[in-house]
């Protein structure tokens, strides 16, 4: 593949599996070092996303010079849940969650399993019908942004490629509320603030770089927002 004109840029991932394989996968894998060579990363599913995500951050530690990224995420592959539901802010919330869990430890970039379903959520030749950001009524001829659509765009449209993760300290515990920090490659910061709780929330946010001065952040009940500035 590396000698192919065509080929030669792909990367090639192991396991795309749940966070409960790791570190344990990785390590069987890459202590083989003829394997080892051909591989760049590390992909992971979110879901068992109840095992902590300092798993992630291990297997980073043991192999720092592999990536890792989130390949297959999807609210709705639970149990009961087989649906979309239109509108619903805790699937929005889920993911939110989540991508800054990952983010936070060593993940590269996160990836939605479907962009796009029905209102059945498919379709899907095995019946696993599930939810998406983006619901389309071919009937009517329209289509719906879900709350998990503007959810990634926090994320998506700020923290752009080359994007650096730097180092974001809470003065007082996060009980419910999270965040995750980035240098970006045009000088500015980007801040990600997750508000999971039922009260509105106010911050005073302050970069080391930029002494004397704060901004002053309040957050509605149960929100995402994101805050950029300049270094």
């Amino acid at each position: 593949l590396r000698s192919n004109e065509v080929s030669k840029n792909i990367s090639l991932m192991i396991m795309d599996d749940l966070r409960t394989q790791l570190p344990v996968w990785a390590d069987v894998v890459l202590k083989d070092k003829e394997a080892a060579q051909y591989i760049s990363g590390i992909a992971v599913h979110w879901y068992a996303d109840f095992v902590p995500a300092s798993q992630l951050a291990e297997t980073h530690n043991r192999h720092p010079d592999k990536f890792i990224l989130a390949t297959e995420a999807c609210n709705g592959a639970e149990p009961l849940e087989h649906s979309p539901l239109l509108g619903d802010w805790s699937r929005g919330d889920n993911y939110a969650h989540d991508i800054i869990e990952d983010l936070s430890n060593w993940v590269t970039g996160w990836t939605d399993w479907n962009l796009c379903l029905d209102l059945k959520g498919g379709p899907n030749l095995a019946k696993n019908y599930v939810d998406a950001p983006i619901i389309v009524n071919a009937t009517a001829d329209e289509f719906y942004k879900q709350p998990m659509f503007y959810v990634l765009g926090h994320f998506s449209k700020f923290i752009r490629p080359g994007s650096v993760r730097i180092g974001l300290h809470f003065y007082s515990k996060p009980i419910s509320y999270e965040g995750v920090a980035f240098s970006t490659p045009t000088l500015q910061r980007v801040l990600v603030l997750l508000n999971r709780r039922t009260k509105p929330m106010a911050f005073s946010v302050e970069d080391e770089a930029i002494p004397g001065k704060a901004l002053r952040i309040h957050m509605e009940p149960r929100s995402i927002a994101t805050i950029v500035w300049n270094k």
